[in-house]
């Protein structure tokens, strides 16, 4: 996961862009924008909102305690509750209150992101902020050492996945078996949950672009693209490879070495 000593590093490459805007807060609520910021893994389908001030106070508002912060304060909202009515317009009204409360009283400079959903301001606030979109984009194009490592701990479980594909994938077995085989491997090398997307479309099938796995079962001398792009912890990672299934043609190995070239 990110590093929390970054992610306040990257906190004050916004507080320097802040002070030559003359803002005096930030808003941020998308959840890889508060991942990026607070080192928090948030939950994507909450209201979520990290709040940074031009004094370097900061605030994160989120449904559940994260297993790691670098805000200074953590606030959490009320989700799941038998004690009374619940729904994404409490938990807004709950996380923007938290909000407010941050911010105080009086008129203020607020920068927001306006790519994201306005969950953390109040509209006439929301109307009035500077978007500051363009400046966290710009930000997250170098990636800082913590993130390195996290794309690289992502390439490690997909090489796995590969690994696994190589050894166990054979002719007569569907794309969802391959699927599973290769989402296994890289399970148990993360001992955790993978969030596995790519395309499995096997021989003649993957000329239309791939997709999900199907019924579809591997002919001997398929060439089986397995374009593969999990997200690993908030990180991803963007790795192809194609496998022939059996002896490879003489075509296909003509084609192999211009590739190779």
């Amino acid at each position: 996961m990110p590093s929390l000593d970054f992610c306040r590093k990257r906190q004050e490459r916004l507080l320097a862009r802040m002070a030559a805007a003359q803002l005096d807060f930030a808003i941020m609520s998308s959840p890889r924008m508060v991942y990026y910021f607070s080192g928090a893994l948030v939950e994507s389908n909450w209201p979520q909102s990290f709040v940074l001030s031009a004094s370097g106070a900061s605030m994160l508002v989120t449904n559940r305690e994260p297993a790691q912060c670098a805000a200074v304060e953590v606030r959490t909202y009320t989700g799941y509750t038998i004690q009374r009515f619940f729904d994404r317009g409490t938990m807004q009204e709950e996380l923007q209150n938290e909000i407010a409360a941050f911010l105080g009283g009086g008129k203020k400079s607020i920068g927001a992101e306006f790519e994201a959903a306005p969950i953390g301001l109040a509209p006439g606030l929301w109307r009035s902020a500077t978007n500051i979109a363009p400046w966290l984009a710009e930000m997250r194009r170098p990636k800082d050492p913590d993130e390195i490592d996290c794309i690289r701990a992502t390439i490690a479980l997909t090489e796995a996945g590969y690994a696994a594909a190589r050894n166990r994938c054979e002719p007569g077995m569907s794309e969802y078996q391959a699927y599973s085989i290769i989402q296994d491997a890289m399970v148990a090398a993360a001992e955790t949950a993978v969030d596995l997307k790519g395309d499995f479309a096997c021989g003649t099938r993957a000329i239309n672009g791939g997709g999900p796995p199907t019924s579809r079962l591997i002919e001997r001398g398929d060439l089986y693209i397995l374009d593969l792009f999990p997200i690993h912890r908030g990180y991803m990672c963007d790795l192809c490879r194609t496998f022939c299934m059996g002896t490879a043609t003489s075509a296909q190995k003509e084609v192999w070495a211009h590739v190779l070239e």
